[in-house]
């Protein structure tokens, strides 16, 4: 048991040497106040040779290799969420496919900080990697020289930092690079004052007509890409020292199998279990409970699932056709989810309507019976007890069978949806409908692209997005935008009366224009210009007057204009 510990310690980058296992030992022979032959309770050096004599299998004297704090503390869920930022970030910038713009700096000296030494550890047979030994840097002085490159190979002229005193017989930078520049600190430290010079450095020496430039510093891992599997999980395995949890595990190891105490992940080990300890003749068959106690190894938190995101899927070049389209189709996913659910609530709004309808007297059947009532006195003006006639409305012709025209409207929350409606000829008419699952418009009334069934099979693969790379058959049946707060209201009353109203784009998306509210107003935003076409076979007369009575209380009426032809 004890020497599971030992080499579990030692392979966490805090290996004990044979005055720390002689250590341990007495503090366990102290605390279960055992009587032993040794003075003090301290066993002799006879007794660690002993020790490592019948464990020669496992634990043998080996040479630490550096391995800094800060580094050891590194775990593949902290690696990989980096890498997860930075390809973002590069991918934001437009930089994935410019490698020149990509620069990695790191400063290195003469000096290693504290000198590794010899512990006690497993032996080669069982581990035959490097034993860490983790350092915590030096206050000697030190030559410290700052080294950048960039992704594509080419290297800056180094900058150096000498310690003082300055020298007055010869030049440091003899033999040096050409522009290359050296600073003093008092120990050879690069401080807050030198990497200023260095950052100017840097500046003065990178193309300022390739801008702009990344500057990645101490970043230990390198530039992109990286392959994490690559990456020996043994050498990772000194994080396992740090942010200690609140539970213990047991080691999951036996003194049957060569390699135990390798098995243990940095978010696995932290108690030697009893069953690792092998019984000898002198030995009871039953573990301390002090010596599992003073054997206990640090845990790690556990970490938390990464929850999965989209950039988790793509491939490194995020700049690919293929990348962007697949961005694109999964960005569609709250527009499926939309229609899945207006299509619910549709479904239940119509059954509600018709079961109070059915149950209605003939004398009520003209009255509106539902909960979400066909008109409203807070939003629209209030109407003659008679609608004025054709003349007074100064609608000519006879026909019932008309379209009434409003022209120069527009279709907003392109933000939410980011849907290009199909621009073919003649135009697509888009459907306008009741949305049935706003809570804060009742009266709201949302664009939809039409069903895929509704175009000919050879549109079906049109191209609606040329730089998401969407098709037709990739957006149909889906909502797309919203009709104007301002005809929200009309629109409801249109529809309930049985009418169909349709939309017919007339430009691309683009910032919202005047008269309507500002770009960051509320109100404002990304908006398609479009007609609204309402097709009627009667009471020609009365719908023109609900169009005509809602655009008289919005602020852009200045802007639209009605115009009706007759069929």
């Amino acid at each position: 048991m004890i020497a599971n510990y030992v080499s579990e310690m030692a392979l966490r980058g805090m290996g004990l040497g044979p005055s720390d296992i002689i250590d341990l030992v007495q503090e366990f022979l102290k605390k279960e106040k055992r009587k032993t032959p040794f003075k003090d309770n301290r066993p002799s050096y006879t007794w660690y040779y002993g020790f490592m004599g019948r464990h020669f299998n496992k634990l043998e004297k080996r040479k630490e290799t550096l391995l800094e704090a800060s580094r050891s503390k590194v775990t593949p869920q902290a690696m990989d969420n980096w890498f997860d930022k930075y390809r973002k970030f590069l991918s934001d910038r437009d930089m994935l496919d410019k490698p020149e713009r990509i620069w990695n700096a790191d400063e290195t000296s003469f000096t290693m900080g504290s000198k590794a030494g010899n512990v006690i550890g497993p032996s080669k047979t069982v581990y035959s990697e490097d034993i860490p030994h983790v350092s915590g840097g030096s206050s000697k002085q030190r030559l410290t020289v700052m080294y950048c490159v960039n992704a594509e190979g080419n290297m800056l002229p180094p900058f150096f930092v000498y310690p003082e005193p300055k020298p007055t017989a010869y030049d440091p930078l003899i033999g040096a690079a050409k522009g290359s520049r050296f600073e003093y600190t008092p120990k050879g430290w690069m401080d807050a004052t030198t990497f200023s010079k260095f950052i100017d450095h840097f500046d003065a020496n990178v193309d300022k007509t390739n801008r702009p430039t990344l500057l990645l510093l101490d970043s230990g891992s390198g530039i992109y890409p990286v392959n994490r599997e690559a990456i020996s999980q043994n050498r990772l395995k000194p994080s396992a020292t740090f942010d200690l949890g609140n539970e213990d595990k047991e080691l999951d190891a036996s003194e049957n199998e060569n390699n135990s105490t390798l098995k243990s992940t940095p978010d696995q080990s932290s108690t030697v279990s009893p069953n690792t300890l092998k019984s000898t003749p002198d030995q009871s068959s039953t573990v301390s409970p002090l010596l599992v106690e003073i054997l206990k190894l640090p845990q790690a938190k556990t970490q938390k699932p990464k929850p999965k995101r989209l950039i988790d899927s793509l491939p490194y070049s995020l700049t690919s056709s293929d990348s962007i389209r697949k961005m694109a189709l999964d960005k569609l996913n709250f527009a499926r989810n939309k229609a899945k659910k207006e299509k619910t609530a549709k479904e239940r709004y119509l059954k509600k309507r018709e079961k109070e309808l059915s149950k209605s007297s003939s004398s009520e059947a003209a009255k509106p019976s539902i909960s979400r009532k066909c008109v409203s006195t807070k939003r629209s003006k209030a109407r003659p007890s008679s609608a004025p006639s054709k003349k007074e409305c100064g609608i000519k012709g006879t026909s019932e069978n008309a379209e009434i025209i409003i022209k120069n409207s527009v279709i907003k929350g392109y933000h939410a949806y980011e849907i290009r409606p199909p621009m073919t000829n003649p135009p697509t008419r888009l459907i306008v409908d009741l949305e049935y699952t706003n809570i804060h418009d009742e009266h709201a009334s949302l664009i939809w692209v039409p069903e895929l069934s509704s175009f000919n099979d050879h549109m079906h693969c049109m191209v609606t997005d040329m730089k998401r790379y969407l098709k037709l058959s990739d957006v149909a049946g889906l909502p797309m935008g919203h009709a104007p707060r301002g005809l929200s209201l009309a629109f409801r009353n249109i529809i309930e009366k049985g009418y169909k109203i349709y939309s017919i784009p007339t430009g691309e998306p683009g910032p919202i224009f005047p008269p309507w509210p500002p770009q960051h107003a509320k109100g404002g935003g990304i908006v398609i210009p479009c007609d609204y076409i309402i097709k009627v076979n009667r009471d020609v007369v009365e719908v023109n007057e609900i169009i005509r009575s809602a655009l008289s209380d919005m602020p852009e009426r200045d802007a639209m204009a009605v115009e009706i032809i007759y069929l």
